[in-house]
């Protein structure tokens, strides 16, 4: 007769000795066996996308794309499968249409209900959607939105700074933190041309909570991204409970939006885009949004438009703070072609003012709103990347905050240096792409261009500014105290979580 005690340490045993046999095939298969185990990485990048998915977290990763591209150079292995790229022309080969690669299933990481134009990896869907929405952000409707942005750009003046006068020192306003400021105006901007509905997070503090939830909410999504296998767990409620609360948060408000719950407002000579996309077909094959895919279209549109464009415009108040010279020469630029304030409007005059561009591309290029990588997942036979063959079904990306500090493509990458975009500068200008390539780049890149140069247009002619004393001063800025990357002092830091968490730079204001 056999005994269960004497056969269980035996059955033990062999499971112990079968699950270190198979760890042991797994990690030499990974490291050395595995289709890209050529290329050079951090030893647990090749290994697990745990890595990457703990820097999501810290809101670093795009430090740690740009640190291992330094230490292994233009092609990392980033994860098992993923290869991170850090050249020009390997850029283009990801992200410009009619190669062979499509969007990632990391981005289902991203979806709610249902796919959208900024998640969807089957091309001939979202070529349809995007033909689409490209009627909502066509140039007569940026002239359309144009009063709107305007009623808010002296709105923000108005309550920011106007406001605060009579308590001013020597005609300095009170300090202004700019990270929450520009994010009010943002969302002001885009819950009334989307929806045409005003929330006045602007004017009073009774919504700006959603700010903070659209944060709250990323964290969770940037990790997932990275390491979309963790999402399988459903661990959420104990791994993210602060983002979980973010993004129910966040679900109430676009609920609001689609119920007309706000306060109505009127853009005057059209409808506002939610209208538009609305009644819009595509006019290749009449196809429309459904409810459910417009639901998901204008989650996405709020989201990350507003996260963007606010990104952009807080990074601009921070390094023309640091830099007063530069603040000058933009405010003498404009002042030479406007005569007043009510002239700044979108037109040739404005486009002409390539010194406010260039602080605005540079102010993107230090701090990107979005620094980490868009994976693309290879199809078919395979891709050539910049010379280098990845088989199919391997992903690969380029680090946006990691390219733009490349400093082959942009020499002196950490010096803040508008004049690099003149014609004799030294920038590589078809690296830069702060709204990506192609049929797939941002969609909302034309309105954001337009809020950020119409608002920084109309704060430099009229204002001077400079950063607040004291504490205050250095809130926004680099360290040594804050670890690896963020030691620049003069570098805005940012905190990636597929788009970016910010705070400051705290700034005074005075009239010309």
């Amino acid at each position: 007769m056999i005994r269960l005690d004497e056969i269980l340490p035996k059955t033990s045993l062999l499971v112990g000795i079968s699950v270190t046999t198979y760890g042991i095939i797994f990690i030499l298969h990974r490291l050395y066996f595995h289709p890209l185990a050529d290329y050079p990485g951090p030893f647990l990048a090749k290994l697990s996308n745990l890595r990457a998915a703990y820097y999501a977290w810290k809101g670093d990763i795009h430090l740690d794309m740009a640190w291992c591209h330094e230490k292994y150079g233009d092609f990392v292995r980033y994860g098992p499968n993923r290869v991170l790229v850090n050249s020009s022309v390997g850029q283009k080969d990801i992200y410009k249409s009619g190669k062979n690669l499509h969007k990632s299933t990391a981005y289902m990481s991203l979806v709610h209900r249902t796919p959208n134009t900024f998640t969807l990896s089957d091309k001939k869907e979202h070529s349809w959607k995007r033909r689409i929405l490209t009627q909502g952000f066509s140039d007569s409707n940026m002239r359309a939105f144009e009063p709107v942005i305007l009623a808010d750009i002296a709105k923000l003046q108005r309550c920011m700074i106007e406001k605060e006068r009579n308590e001013s020192v020597q005609g300095w306003s009170l300090p202004v933190n700019m990270a929450d400021w520009s994010s009010y105006f943002s969302f002001d901007v885009m819950s009334k041309i989307i929806f045409a509905q005003n929330y006045d997070l602007i004017g009073n503090d009774e919504h700006r909570g959603f700010i903070k939830d659209i944060m709250r909410n990323n964290v969770r999504i940037s990790v997932y991204y990275n390491y979309i296998s963790l999402k399988s767990l459903k661990m959420d409620k104990w791994l993210f409970p602060e983002s979980i609360r973010g993004r129910n948060a966040f679900l109430v408000y676009i609920s609001r939006f689609l119920s007309g719950a706000g306060e109505k407002t009127e853009i005057e000579g059209s409808k506002h885009l939610f209208k538009i996309l609305e009644s819009a077909s595509d006019p290749q094959t009449g196809r429309k949004l459904s409810a459910v895919e417009l639901r998901s279209e204008t989650a996405t549109l709020i989201g990350a438009g507003m996260d963007t464009t606010s990104t952009a415009i807080a990074s601009m108040f921070f390094y023309l703070s640091h830099h007063r010279d530069v603040q000058e020469r933009a405010a003498a630029e404009l002042r030479r072609t406007f005569a007043s304030l009510d002239d700044i409007r979108l037109g040739s005059q404005l486009s002409s003012c390539g010194f406010l561009f260039a602080c605005i591309n540079e102010s993107m290029r230090m701090s990107p709103p979005a620094g980490g990588a868009l994976w693309r997942e290879v199809e078919g036979e395979g891709a050539v990347i910049d010379g280098h063959f990845l088989p199919a079904t391997s992903e690969v990306g380029t680090g946006i905050y990691a390219i733009n500090h490349n400093r082959n493509l942009f020499p002196d990458p950490d010096d803040f240096d508008p004049d690099r975009w003149s014609c004799a500068g030294r920038a590589d200008k078809e690296a830069f792409a702060p709204f990506s390539f192609g049929s797939r780049s941002c969609v909302g890149k034309s309105l954001s261009m337009v809020e950020l140069s119409l608002l920084m247009a109309h704060v430099l002619w009229k204002y001077q500014f400079q950063l607040a004393e004291g504490d205050l001063k250095n809130v926004g800025s680099g360290s040594p105290y804050l670890g690896p990357g963020r030691h620049r002092e003069h570098e805005y830091q940012l905190y990636d979580h597929i788009n970016a968490i910010k705070d400051g730079p705290y700034v005074v204001f005075r009239h010309r």
